[in-house]
């Protein structure tokens, strides 16, 4: 499998899959705040968080090879916090 290429700066041209990868790695959990990075997501928790029990399905969302639903997504990411409004916005756009 290729390595994925650095995305480009230009976030509103990212997919779904590499927005997500940038969530998961940056942490974005709903206790956490937009300018300071959490604890990283593993595959296999995050899935949990979504109400999916294997880590398969995240890396086909990371590679854009399935879509999944998104309010489970946006519930484990972003919670009901406002303050990540703009990133659930720009998520949801890409999904």
């Amino acid at each position: 499998m290729a390595k994925p290429t650095k995305p480009d700066a230009d976030r509103t041209r990212w997919s779904f899959g590499t927005l997500l990868r940038w969530h998961l790695q940056h942490g974005t959990r709903p206790d956490g705040h937009p300018d300071r990075p959490g604890i990283k997501w593993k595959q296999k928790d995050f899935a949990g968080s979504c109400g999916y029990g294997a880590d398969s399905n995240v890396r086909r969302w990371i590679n854009d090879s399935d879509k999944p639903n998104f309010e489970r997504i946006a519930a484990a990411l972003f919670g009901t916090s406002d303050v990540y409004r703009e990133w659930r916005n720009e998520l949801f756009r890409a999904w």
